[in-house]
């Protein structure tokens, strides 16, 4: 990854967290590529591998959103629709 590739993440990092982005500030860039690859670029197993590493109050607001946004069945109708 190039240093403007990083800038673009962590612009992108800022953007979601809004005001809290500060807390970036405590996040070496080694530990948000780690994150990155672990979550983005790294193959995850299926069923519950998303949840590796994270907080429970994290957790629950994942949980939250993917049942507000209803993502598992967007994203089966998009796979369905690319197919």
């Amino acid at each position: 990854m190039t240093a403007d590739q990083f800038k673009n993440l962590l612009t992108f990092l800022m953007i979601m967290t809004n005001e809290d982005a500060v807390c970036l500030l405590d996040k070496s860039p080694d530990y948000i590529l780690e994150k990155w690859y672990r979550y983005v670029n790294a193959p995850l197993p299926t069923g519950e591998g998303w949840n590796w590493g994270m907080h429970p109050t994290l957790r629950a607001v994942f949980l939250r959103y993917c049942e507000k946004w209803h993502v598992d069945e967007l994203f089966a109708k998009l796979n369905d629709e690319g197919e």
